[in-house]
Protein backbone atom coordinates (compact mmCIF):
# COMPACT_ATOMS: atom_id res chain seq x y z
CA UNK A 1 0.00 0.00 0.00
CA UNK A 2 2.84 2.26 0.82
CA UNK A 3 5.51 1.76 -2.39
CA UNK A 4 8.22 4.33 -0.84
CA UNK A 5 11.47 2.85 0.36
CA UNK A 6 11.67 5.43 3.66
CA UNK A 7 9.80 2.92 5.55
CA UNK A 8 11.49 2.89 8.61
CA UNK A 9 10.77 6.55 8.67
CA UNK A 10 7.34 5.58 8.38
CA UNK A 11 7.64 3.08 10.70
CA UNK A 12 9.29 6.13 13.39
CA UNK A 13 6.64 8.08 13.00
CA UNK A 14 3.85 6.27 13.55
CA UNK A 15 5.63 4.44 16.63
CA UNK A 16 6.11 8.07 18.16
CA UNK A 17 2.22 8.24 18.16
CA UNK A 18 1.48 5.46 19.18
CA UNK A 19 0.25 3.78 16.12
CA UNK A 20 0.92 0.04 15.15
CA UNK A 21 2.91 -0.18 11.49
CA UNK A 22 1.54 -3.26 11.20
CA UNK A 23 -2.04 -2.79 11.92
CA UNK A 24 -3.47 0.63 10.92
CA UNK A 25 -7.06 0.90 10.02
CA UNK A 26 -7.83 2.51 6.63
CA UNK A 27 -11.23 4.49 7.57
CA UNK A 28 -14.06 5.04 5.88
CA UNK A 29 -16.32 8.21 6.79
CA UNK A 30 -19.08 9.39 4.99
CA UNK A 31 -20.59 12.81 5.34
CA UNK A 32 -24.55 12.76 5.10
CA UNK A 33 -25.53 16.52 4.97
CA UNK A 34 -29.20 18.71 5.51
CA UNK A 35 -29.96 21.62 3.65
CA UNK A 36 -33.61 22.64 4.03
CA UNK A 37 -35.36 19.75 1.85
CA UNK A 38 -32.18 18.69 0.51
CA UNK A 39 -30.55 15.19 1.80
CA UNK A 40 -26.37 15.34 0.37
CA UNK A 41 -24.20 12.27 0.29
CA UNK A 42 -20.86 12.93 0.20
CA UNK A 43 -19.81 9.28 -1.52
CA UNK A 44 -21.55 6.54 -0.82
CA UNK A 45 -18.52 3.51 0.20
CA UNK A 46 -18.52 0.04 -0.22
CA UNK A 47 -21.76 -0.28 -0.89
CA UNK A 48 -23.60 -4.11 -0.49
CA UNK A 49 -20.73 -6.59 -0.15
CA UNK A 50 -20.29 -9.81 1.32
CA UNK A 51 -17.59 -8.44 3.44
CA UNK A 52 -18.97 -7.98 7.16
CA UNK A 53 -16.71 -5.34 7.82
CA UNK A 54 -17.74 -3.16 4.73
CA UNK A 55 -20.91 -1.71 3.81
CA UNK A 56 -22.82 -0.40 6.46
CA UNK A 57 -24.02 3.22 5.49
CA UNK A 58 -27.58 1.38 5.04
CA UNK A 59 -27.47 0.61 8.51
CA UNK A 60 -26.35 4.23 9.52
CA UNK A 61 -29.11 5.94 7.45
CA UNK A 62 -31.39 3.61 8.96
CA UNK A 63 -30.73 4.81 12.90
CA UNK A 64 -31.18 7.90 11.55
CA UNK A 65 -34.62 7.79 9.68
CA UNK A 66 -33.23 8.63 6.36
CA UNK A 67 -33.84 6.55 3.36
CA UNK A 68 -32.21 5.91 0.35
CA UNK A 69 -34.88 6.98 -1.81
CA UNK A 70 -34.42 10.38 0.80
CA UNK A 71 -31.46 11.31 -0.82
CA UNK A 72 -31.54 14.28 -3.45
CA UNK A 73 -27.80 14.93 -4.02
CA UNK A 74 -24.69 12.63 -3.86
CA UNK A 75 -21.44 14.58 -4.27
CA UNK A 76 -18.20 11.95 -5.97
CA UNK A 77 -15.07 12.83 -5.01
CA UNK A 78 -13.34 10.13 -7.68
CA UNK A 79 -14.03 6.46 -8.93
CA UNK A 80 -12.50 4.00 -6.60
CA UNK A 81 -14.62 1.05 -5.44
CA UNK A 82 -14.87 2.47 -2.01
CA UNK A 83 -16.74 5.79 -2.83
CA UNK A 84 -18.61 4.88 -6.03
CA UNK A 85 -19.56 1.36 -4.79
CA UNK A 86 -22.75 2.61 -2.62
CA UNK A 87 -24.06 4.53 -5.68
CA UNK A 88 -25.06 1.64 -7.66
CA UNK A 89 -24.92 -2.37 -7.60
CA UNK A 90 -26.07 -4.77 -9.87
CA UNK A 91 -26.94 -2.55 -12.80
CA UNK A 92 -29.27 -0.65 -10.56
CA UNK A 93 -29.32 3.22 -9.22
CA UNK A 94 -29.29 2.86 -5.16
CA UNK A 95 -29.88 6.05 -4.65
CA UNK A 96 -32.97 7.28 -7.42
CA UNK A 97 -33.59 10.32 -6.76
CA UNK A 98 -30.21 12.18 -6.12
CA UNK A 99 -28.26 14.36 -8.62
CA UNK A 100 -24.71 12.05 -8.81
CA UNK A 101 -21.85 15.25 -9.34
CA UNK A 102 -19.03 14.37 -10.43
CA UNK A 103 -16.10 16.34 -12.17
CA UNK A 104 -15.38 16.10 -15.95
CA UNK A 105 -12.20 14.87 -15.88
CA UNK A 106 -13.09 12.17 -13.36
CA UNK A 107 -15.87 10.67 -16.29
CA UNK A 108 -13.45 11.13 -19.16
CA UNK A 109 -10.32 9.42 -17.60
CA UNK A 110 -12.66 6.16 -16.89
CA UNK A 111 -14.02 6.20 -20.40
CA UNK A 112 -11.44 7.17 -21.95
CA UNK A 113 -9.93 4.21 -24.78
CA UNK A 114 -7.32 3.34 -22.47
CA UNK A 115 -7.01 4.73 -18.95
CA UNK A 116 -3.45 5.36 -18.50
CA UNK A 117 -1.77 4.08 -15.36
CA UNK A 118 1.48 4.31 -16.16
CA UNK A 119 2.66 6.67 -13.23
CA UNK A 120 0.61 4.62 -10.80
CA UNK A 121 2.26 1.81 -8.42
CA UNK A 122 -0.88 -0.18 -8.39
CA UNK A 123 -0.65 -3.11 -10.97
CA UNK A 124 -3.49 -5.39 -9.42
CA UNK A 125 -6.99 -5.75 -11.11
CA UNK A 126 -6.39 -2.61 -13.15
CA UNK A 127 -8.38 -3.95 -16.10
CA UNK A 128 -11.32 -5.68 -13.76
CA UNK A 129 -11.12 -1.82 -11.90
CA UNK A 130 -11.94 -0.24 -15.21
CA UNK A 131 -14.36 -2.61 -16.22
CA UNK A 132 -16.26 -1.54 -13.05
CA UNK A 133 -16.17 1.92 -12.79
CA UNK A 134 -17.36 1.97 -16.41
CA UNK A 135 -20.33 -0.67 -15.56
CA UNK A 136 -21.10 1.98 -12.26
CA UNK A 137 -20.92 5.60 -14.66
CA UNK A 138 -23.40 3.16 -17.34
CA UNK A 139 -25.96 2.87 -14.35
CA UNK A 140 -25.34 6.41 -13.04
CA UNK A 141 -26.03 8.00 -16.54
CA UNK A 142 -29.90 8.90 -16.39
CA UNK A 143 -28.02 10.74 -12.66
CA UNK A 144 -24.78 12.06 -13.70
CA UNK A 145 -24.16 16.10 -13.12
CA UNK A 146 -20.65 16.37 -15.08
CA UNK A 147 -18.83 19.67 -14.00
CA UNK A 148 -15.90 21.40 -14.14
CA UNK A 149 -13.50 22.88 -11.19
CA UNK A 150 -15.02 25.45 -8.94
CA UNK A 151 -18.88 25.03 -9.82
CA UNK A 152 -20.89 25.52 -7.24
CA UNK A 153 -24.36 24.08 -6.17
CA UNK A 154 -27.23 24.64 -3.42
CA UNK A 155 -27.01 28.37 -4.05
CA UNK A 156 -23.50 28.13 -3.51
CA UNK A 157 -23.66 26.44 0.18
CA UNK A 158 -20.91 23.73 -1.71
CA UNK A 159 -18.41 23.88 -4.18
CA UNK A 160 -16.65 21.16 -6.24
CA UNK A 161 -12.65 21.64 -6.11
CA UNK A 162 -10.35 19.70 -8.12
CA UNK A 163 -7.61 17.87 -6.37
CA UNK A 164 -5.94 15.50 -9.00
CA UNK A 165 -3.40 13.06 -9.13
CA UNK A 166 -5.45 10.49 -6.55
CA UNK A 167 -7.11 10.26 -9.79
CA UNK A 168 -7.34 12.30 -13.15
CA UNK A 169 -10.55 13.31 -11.81
CA UNK A 170 -10.44 13.51 -7.65
CA UNK A 171 -12.38 16.54 -6.42
CA UNK A 172 -12.35 17.90 -2.78
CA UNK A 173 -15.76 20.19 -1.45
CA UNK A 174 -15.85 22.89 0.60
CA UNK A 175 -19.41 23.28 2.40
CA UNK A 176 -20.69 26.66 3.89
CA UNK A 177 -23.24 27.01 6.17
CA UNK A 178 -23.70 30.65 7.03
CA UNK A 179 -20.81 32.02 8.27
CA UNK A 180 -18.79 28.47 8.87
CA UNK A 181 -16.81 26.33 6.14
CA UNK A 182 -15.77 22.67 5.94
CA UNK A 183 -13.40 21.60 3.62
CA UNK A 184 -13.95 17.56 2.48
CA UNK A 185 -10.41 17.07 1.58
CA UNK A 186 -11.81 13.07 0.14
CA UNK A 187 -8.62 11.15 -0.57
CA UNK A 188 -5.71 13.79 -0.08
CA UNK A 189 -4.39 11.71 2.80
CA UNK A 190 -4.97 8.21 3.92
CA UNK A 191 -3.57 7.92 6.97
CA UNK A 192 -3.50 11.24 9.75
CA UNK A 193 0.05 10.57 10.11
CA UNK A 194 2.13 9.82 7.38
CA UNK A 195 0.73 12.13 4.85
CA UNK A 196 0.96 14.46 7.28
CA UNK A 197 4.38 13.89 8.78
CA UNK A 198 5.90 14.09 5.42
CA UNK A 199 3.42 14.73 2.48
CA UNK A 200 5.94 13.41 -0.03
CA UNK A 201 5.14 9.80 1.03
CA UNK A 202 1.89 8.76 -1.33
CA UNK A 203 -0.35 5.55 -1.70
CA UNK A 204 -0.24 3.17 -4.55
CA UNK A 205 -3.88 3.52 -5.34
CA UNK A 206 -2.78 7.57 -6.24
CA UNK A 207 -2.96 7.55 -10.00
CA UNK A 208 0.18 10.43 -10.37
CA UNK A 209 1.87 10.46 -7.25
CA UNK A 210 3.86 13.74 -7.89
CA UNK A 211 0.63 15.71 -9.05
CA UNK A 212 -1.12 13.65 -5.59
CA UNK A 213 1.65 14.92 -3.72
CA UNK A 214 1.59 19.02 -5.23
CA UNK A 215 -2.10 18.63 -4.74
CA UNK A 216 -1.47 17.77 -1.01
CA UNK A 217 0.62 20.05 -0.16
CA UNK A 218 -0.79 23.10 -1.96
CA UNK A 219 -4.14 22.53 -0.05
CA UNK A 220 -2.49 21.26 3.09
CA UNK A 221 -0.55 24.53 3.60
CA UNK A 222 -3.88 26.63 2.37
CA UNK A 223 -6.14 25.52 5.32
CA UNK A 224 -3.01 25.09 7.84
CA UNK A 225 -2.95 29.01 7.65
CA UNK A 226 -6.56 29.73 7.36
CA UNK A 227 -7.82 26.65 10.56
CA UNK A 228 -10.18 26.06 8.24
CA UNK A 229 -11.88 22.58 9.64
CA UNK A 230 -11.44 19.54 7.76
CA UNK A 231 -13.42 16.58 7.06
CA UNK A 232 -11.49 13.43 5.76
CA UNK A 233 -12.73 10.40 4.17
CA UNK A 234 -9.90 7.96 5.41
CA UNK A 235 -9.08 9.87 8.82
CA UNK A 236 -10.02 8.57 12.51
CA UNK A 237 -13.60 8.92 13.01
CA UNK A 238 -15.43 10.81 12.64
CA UNK A 239 -13.40 12.77 9.76
CA UNK A 240 -13.03 16.12 11.46
CA UNK A 241 -10.44 18.23 12.58
CA UNK A 242 -7.89 20.97 12.02
CA UNK A 243 -4.57 20.35 9.82
CA UNK A 244 -1.72 22.76 11.30
CA UNK A 245 1.96 23.01 10.66
CA UNK A 246 4.42 21.53 12.88
CA UNK A 247 7.44 23.54 12.29
CA UNK A 248 9.47 20.87 9.91
CA UNK A 249 7.56 21.63 6.29
CA UNK A 250 4.99 19.53 7.70
CA UNK A 251 2.03 19.27 9.26
CA UNK A 252 -0.04 17.58 12.04
CA UNK A 253 -3.75 16.30 12.23
CA UNK A 254 -5.67 17.67 15.40
CA UNK A 255 -9.11 15.68 15.82
CA UNK A 256 -11.70 17.72 16.76
CA UNK A 257 -13.70 16.57 20.15
CA UNK A 258 -16.51 14.52 19.53
CA UNK A 259 -19.64 15.48 21.02
CA UNK A 260 -22.74 13.80 22.31
CA UNK A 261 -25.73 15.88 22.07
CA UNK A 262 -28.33 15.16 24.38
Amino acid sequence: MWPQTEQAEMTKALVAVGERPDDMTLYVNILLLRKDKEVILVDAGFGPHKNQNWGWLADAMDTIGIEFKDVTHALLSHSHIDHIGGLASGGKILFPNAAVHVLKEEVDFWRGKEPDFSKSHRTDDIKQMIKNVRGSFDTLQPNLVIHKDGDQILDGAITIIAAPGHTDGHAIFRIKSENESLLHVSDLAHNHVLMLENPNWFIDFDHNPDVAIATRKKVFAEIAVTKERAYGFHLPWPGLGVVIPNGRKAYQWVPAAHRWDI
